[in-house]
């Protein structure tokens, strides 16, 4: 009705004017000007009128409240709306909003008048000139009563301001509308034949961009990762939808798909040829008077072309970041296409991006008349975002409110039919790349693509950023390495640490762009600019476009991936209205004319924070409680349940079930128990419901019982309570007694964890308003945790990798399984067996796989372990293959080390390996004997593939439903910390452990090995020795593992066998020696002390001269290499098992204890200690291996003692020397200065010392001066009384260095065995080398002897 008044009033609204001749007009044509002026300015305000009509009633109360309360602005109005009451007198207030809607009318009306004003002024009698009566159309409108601001005419203005507020119109707008209030009111001689008019014609333009409707629309976005293609689902028809895939392509002009697809035709009609449908198409055809239309495919080389038809299309609406409800576009206008050349399932068609008038985003922004803007949020993986007249994004944690979405704006050309930015300039880690100019400015723009898998660009740009990017990376330690096509410049992934999830650290790209006060640039991190190409190489992520492409640069899906891209499509309405504001204010004509003349610059809005950067954690998190019941492999939790009186009931986790149900019997109250009626919308919405009379009933089978039984219960609501917070109404069933089978004597139900409507932790997101993810970590033994609202970040947050859900609508939790691996090699077999995907379950207990599947993983398995001396035993059910650990696990806590079983899933850039080890992978089922935990599932499963809790056991499992992501924890493998005892031999002083070479069930063979911190091989041997081991083998000179100890190899030609060139602390040269391999036994060690022997193969050698070793003390028979090379124990056993490059050493004092030598780990025995070490960077000698430090100076009671020149490394570790030897000249002036602090009496010396004391009477230990080693840094490593006083006879110490003289060549120090006792030393090889050190352990009355291993 009100549009009828409208354009009658326009019709009638010149005669007005005209008769009162309000403007003195030149001409007929400036007549028919000011009339249609005045007509518009009329019909805007009475649309704006209508428009907040219809918002009031379209809006749903939350908003139709906030508007309101924005609008009046009333503190006291927005506490009544904010809270719920059951008080009548608080109820009648709440109806205040009416009182707002007639005041905001009354505003409306008011400028309404204030627009008629001039007709009633020209019916006064007496002449006035143009002048005068502005100024009494002025006046009259000032003196006008006033609501809330300067103006009825700013009144209504700013009124329609807030009414488009939702549409985020800037706050400078304000600004420019007061500044045309002071100059009017400032009376600055404004005439109606100035600029009056074009001011009140820009308010008109104003008020009809209010006409547009303040709604938006969302669409879900996949990532096919085979073809790196991004599409969405929309629905077609009428009476009978077809959901159809069709790929986002911003270049497409008219959507085209494969109309075989569609499940109906009945609703599809053609266009005609000379219909306007077809005529507004441009380039369009005719064939037999149906409308053709031809495009260039952006999925292959010749052009598509299809009938012209049109069908409704349906797609929901949203608050940003929820789907709400589904909205119809009638008439959706695309084209059948003859030929699909590029078109793969799952995708359908194209649709139409484009800036053109017949591209979708045109269609659904004009028919519904909304704000013309698309916005998209690609996907690396999981569900992404595509808004048509965005207005609020909600993409978790930002919101629409107190934090938003951080952008960037900058123009964008459309005007070639593509959406065009300009480039000013490209930076590598903040360097600008040096370019000519013409590559950047000389071009139309860089292309934004959906359908490019990777940014391409001239051969120029690409040749100077690759050379930019190469000459950082490598500055950072990151090693370029042979390219892997189709990329050109690969690197080294092995050593790049990751960031989060802005992926790999390498250095940052940015484009330079022009903004609104100059230069911003959008930066590109590692998960946008790197690709990773296999498992050790990752590539620079952008193509060589060639020296002359049709676009010297296109910005490809891989770049703008996780970023949100808002494409404002508007020119002289709705948000670029601030522009025309200022354009309108501040140019003169001509300038304005120019502007409007560039209708194809827009706007593009980028969002500079990407969200795949920002750990998505929420304010409110609830945790509870996991626990295993043993006999039953059942895991449940305890929730409080009930209002007048709490009770505590154990429900089972099941990611199946989808409303808990439970035995109410076994709460303690039922009298606040509310049943829920079938005419409610609680019982409407959850699926499958029934009813019993009046009461809602749920149905859905029991995860438990021998045969499927499904359980029926009346659905009920009470209060619970989750981590001390209250959710007042929790929704559940309380079943039948009688069907609740196999649970657990202690259990009471099931609680519904599954990804449906109903779930519990949906229940408490929703009601608590927290991100809607959940978290699992079901405990092998002790506390689980359950977290509603997500994992904890912070600095000790779990590693976690990411995954995308499959098939999240099924009700399942699904994981896409790639491939398997045992041992690190891939099972063989048919994609078809792995198609289903992977279900992850809390009730099952072991893994339950197809036969094929299984067959594969047992026998790869099988051949792995058998290996590493392990043997096959009969089957225990329900498992088919068992082993025998041999004689040697009895009465071992733990597990062996097994081959780690790994499932490849879809990951970030590509394939990443869910990692299975022992724990996860075997049971023990007897003493000796192990079994493989998974389950033959038959040949025709319902599920190929059922993860089940025995393999989820100490994982902390995440389900994010704000990405529709998994993640899983990266569990390191256990054990991980190779532990060898340390003995003491008091007559030589060595420092030696045993180890026992060959297989245990076959007489291995004991040796007793020093230890050599400068030792080149695992284990040096006398080859007479070594040979008695029944498994040893000799490397032959032609082997694989030959060729991989050169270049410092040979081959013995009399026996074939391999040689090698051996580092040693004993002798000046290396030794010749012959290479051979043996199984090696080795303990393993946690916190709590030892879990099982473990048997590692390496490679051992002998010398070939047997004399070489004829010197070693008869105590032992050789030594083990710690050394930093290829071939040391320490590199084997962290290569072969990937465990950390560390060791940590602490020497027993006495013979009778045992000390530790730990690989792989640091001790994990002397925590307390290991937190208080001191460090310092270590010397690593590159031809031998050896471990060196820099002693800066020494000093003795605070005395410093010279040193000579000073020379990296200048102090050497070596376990071999019992005692610290320096050279000459430190030596004397040492002694002198501790013999002048001693206190001691000095007797006759004893060789092979030169400072002697008596200990007669020496109790105290303030007597003996302490010696600090200043090392690099600036710690002290203090040695006391116990390190240096050395007792050789009855009454008599003496200091414990030795005089090395004027021969040390290398270095001025060799710190020895007797100072490093009862000193936990860790010594760090990874990043960068450390060698750390604690204080006497005695001082804390404790010791390295101390009997630790259990």
């Amino acid at each position: 009705m009100l549009i009828n008044i409208c354009v009658h009033l326009r019709e009638h609204v010149m005669t007005f004017f005209m008769q009162c001749n309000i403007f003195p007009l030149d001409g007929k044509a400036r007549q028919h000007e000011f009339f249609l002026r005045s007509a518009q300015l009329l019909e805007g305000t009475i649309r704006s009128v209508k428009n907040l009509l219809e918002k009031f009633h379209q809006s749903p109360s939350s908003n139709g409240r906030s508007l309101f309360i924005h609008l009046m602005d009333q503190k006291k109005k927005k506490n009544s709306l904010a809270k719920a009451t059951h008080n009548p007198a608080e109820n009648l207030k709440s109806w205040k909003w009416l009182d707002a809607t007639k005041q905001v009318f009354a505003l409306y009306f008011l400028g309404f008048i204030v627009t008629l004003l001039p007709y009633f002024i020209c019916q006064v009698p007496c002449q006035h000139s143009p002048t005068n009566r502005s100024i009494m159309w002025a006046t009259t409108s000032s003196s006008l009563p006033r609501v809330a601001l300067h103006s009825p005419l700013l009144v209504a203005c700013v009124v329609q301001l807030h009414c488009v507020g939702h549409c985020r119109i800037p706050g400078h707008v304000f600004r420019d509308l007061e500044w045309i209030d002071r100059r009017r009111a400032c009376g600055l001689g404004l005439s109606l034949g100035g600029e009056f008019w074009r001011w009140l014609e820009l308010l008109w333009a104003w008020k009809s961009a209010i006409y547009l409707y303040i709604a938006q629309y969302l669409l879900p976005i996949t990532k096919h990762e085979p073809t790196q293609q991004f599409y969405t689902t929309l629905d077609i028809g009428t009476t009978v939808k077809s959901p159809l895939n069709l790929l986002l392509d911003l270049g497409t002009n008219l959507t085209w798909l494969n109309c075989h697809q569609l499940q109906s035709l009945t609703s599809l009609h053609t266009i005609a040829c000379d219909s306007d449908s077809c005529k507004v198409i441009p380039g369009n055809g005719c064939n037999e008077n149906s409308c053709l239309y031809q495009q260039p495919n952006p999925l292959g080389s010749e052009n598509i072309t299809g009938r012209v038809v049109q069908d409704a299309a349906s797609f929901s609406t949203t608050d940003g970041g929820n789907l709400l409800s589904q909205v119809s576009l009638r008439i959706f206008t695309f084209s059948c296409a003859y030929n699909l050349q590029g078109v793969s399932p799952p995708v359908d068609g194209v649709l139409s991006l484009s800036p053109g008038s017949s591209s979708f985003t045109k269609q659904v922004t004009s028919d519904f008349n909304v704000i013309p803007k698309l916005a998209l949020c690609l996907p690396s993986y999981g569900t992404g975002r595509f808004y048509v007249a965005g207005v609020y994004y909600i993409i978790p944690p930002f919101d629409n409110s107190t934090n938003q979405i951080p952008k960037t704006l900058t123009p964008m050309r459309t005007d070639s039919g593509d959406y065009l930015i300009s480039v000013q300039s490209i930076y590598v880690d903040g360097t600008p790349l040096t370019l000519n100019p013409n590559l950047l400015l000389g071009g139309v723009g860089a292309k934004l693509s959906t359908v490019v898998p990777y940014t391409v660009l001239h051969t120029d740009i690409y040749n100077a950023l690759a050379q930019s990017f190469t000459l950082k990376a490598e500055a950072m330690g990151i090693s370029k390495v042979a390219s892997v096509a189709p990329f050109k410049d690969c690197f080294d992934a092995q050593n790049v640490a990751g960031k989060d999830m802005t992926g790999p650290n390498v250095p940052k790209i940015e484009f330079g762009l022009p903004g609104k006060t100059g230069e911003v640039t959008w930066g590109f991190y590692g998960a946008n600019t790197m690709v990773k190409a296999s498992e050790m190489v990752m590539c620079l992520a952008f193509y060589d476009g060639g020296m002359n492409p049709n676009d010297w640069v296109v910005i490809g899906t891989h770049q703008l991936q996780e970023y949100l891209l808002e494409f404002d499509l508007s020119t002289s309405t709705s948000i670029n209205i601030r522009h025309l504001l200022s354009n309108f204010i501040t140019t003169t004509k001509k300038q304005t004319n120019k502007k409007r003349n560039m209708g194809g610059l827009m706007r593009l809005t980028v969002s500079l924070s990407m969200f795949a950067a920002i750990t998505l954690t929420s304010q409110a998190q609830y945790l509870l409680p996991i626990t295993k019941d043993e006999p039953t492999k059942q895991f449940y939790t305890t929730l409080d349940i009930d209002s007048a009186a709490k009770s505590p009931v154990n429900l089972l986790l099941d990611l199946q079930t989808s409303l808990t149900w439970l035995n109410c019997r076994k709460l303690k109250s039922l009298s606040l128990l509310r049943l829920v009626t079938c005419q409610s919308s609680t019982c409407k919405s959850i699926p499958g419901n029934g009813c019993d009379g009046n009461t809602c009933l749920y149905r859905q089978p029991t995860p438990l019982g021998v045969t499927p039984v499904v359980t029926t219960g009346r659905v009920v609501q009470d209060r619970a309570t989750v981590s001390k917070a209250s959710l007042p109404r929790f929704t559940f069933s309380c079943a039948e007694e009688k069907r609740i089978q196999g649970l657990a004597p202690q259990l009471a139900g099931v609680l519904g964890l599954s990804p449906g409507q109903f779930p519990f932790w949906r229940q408490v997101t929703s009601a608590f308003n927290i991100i809607p993810k959940f978290a699992l970590c079901l405990p092998s033994s002790g506390t689980g945790h359950f977290y509603i609202g997500g994992v904890k970040g912070g600095n000790n947050r779990v590693p976690m990798t990411l995954t995308p859900l499959k098939n999240i609508g099924s009700g399942d939790y699904l994981l896409s399984v790639q491939s398997f691996y045992v041992g690190g090699s891939p099972l063989s077999l048919s994609p078809s067996l792995l198609e289903g995907g992977a279900r992850l379950s809390t009730v099952v207990p072991y893994t339950v796989l197809q036969t094929d599947i299984y067959n594969a993983l047992a026998r790869s398995f099988t051949q792995k372990a058998t290996k590493i001396g392990m043997f096959e035993a009969p089957g225990h059910a329900p498992f088919t293959d068992c082993f025998d650990e041999g004689a040697s696990s009895r009465n071992k806590r733990g597990l062996k080390n097994v081959p780690v079983i790994e499932i490849g899933v879809p990951g970030r850039a590509g394939e990443v390996k869910w990692s299975f080890h022992g724990e996860n992978t075997v049971v023990r089922v007897m003493e000796t004997v192990i079994c493989l935990a998974f389950v033959d599932g038959g040949k025709k499963p319902k599920e190929s593939m059922v993860i089940g809790t025995h393999q989820l056991q100490d994982y902390m499992i995440d389900f994010d439903f704000s990405t529709t992501l998994m993640a899983f924890s990266v569990k390191k493998p256990n054990p991980s910390v190779f532990l060898l005892p340390l003995i003491k031999d008091k007559a030589t002083s060595l420092y030696y452990t045993n180890l026992n070479l060959g297989n245990i069930n076959h007489s291995p063979l004991t040796q007793s090995l020093a230890i050599d911190f400068g030792g080149g091989s695992a284990a040096l041997l006398r080859c007479n020795t070594v040979v008695k081991s029944i498994t040893y083998l000799s490397i032959r000179c032609n082997s694989a593992v030959c060729k991989q100890t050169k270049p410092d190899s040979f081959c013995f030609n009399k026996t074939n066998t391999c040689g090698k060139y051996v580092s040693t602390s004993f002798t000046e040269h290396p030794l010749n020696t012959l290479l051979g391999t043996d199984s090696v036994s080795f303990l393993t060690s946690k916190p709590n002390g030892v879990t099982n022997s473990v048997h590692s193969p390496l490679i051992l050698s002998c010398p070939n001269n047997a004399n070489a070793l004829r010197l070693m003390p008869k105590v032992v028979n050789g030594t083990i290499g710690l050394g930093n090379s290829s071939f040391s124990l320490l590199s084997q056993l962290t290569s072969m098992h990937k465990n950390r490059r560390k060791l940590s050493l602490c020497l027993p004092s006495k013979p009778a204890g045992l000390g530790s030598l730990h690989i792989g780990g640091v001790s994990p025995y002397t925590n307390d200690v290991s937190k208080n070490l001191a460090s310092t960077p270590l010397v690593i000698d590159q031809t031998t291996g050896g471990y060196f430090i820099d002693v800066m100076s020494i000093e003795i009671a605070g005395n410093v003692v010279p040193l000579g020149k000073k020379r990296r490394g200048n102090a050497m570790i070596c376990t071999l020397a019992p005692y610290t030897v320096l050279q000459g000249f430190i030596y004397k002036a040492l002694v002198s200065e501790f013999v002048r602090e001693a206190k001691m009496l000095r007797v006759a010396n004893v060789k092979p010392f030169n400072a002697c004391f008596s200990s007669k009477g020496m109790g105290v230990s303030a007597a003996v001066p302490v010696i600090d080693l200043v090392v690099q840094g600036g710690a002290k490593w203090r040695i006391n009384r116990w390190n240096l006083l050395v007792k050789v006879k009855r009454d008599v110490v003496c200091l414990g260095f030795l005089d090395g003289g004027v021969t040390m060549k290398t270095t001025e120090m060799v710190i020895g065995g007797f100072q490093m006792e009862d000193h936990l030393m860790e010594l760090g090889l990874e990043a960068s080398n450390k060698f750390s050190f604690s204080s006497s352990l005695l001082l804390k009355n404790t010791s390295c002897g101390q009997n630790r291993i259990v």
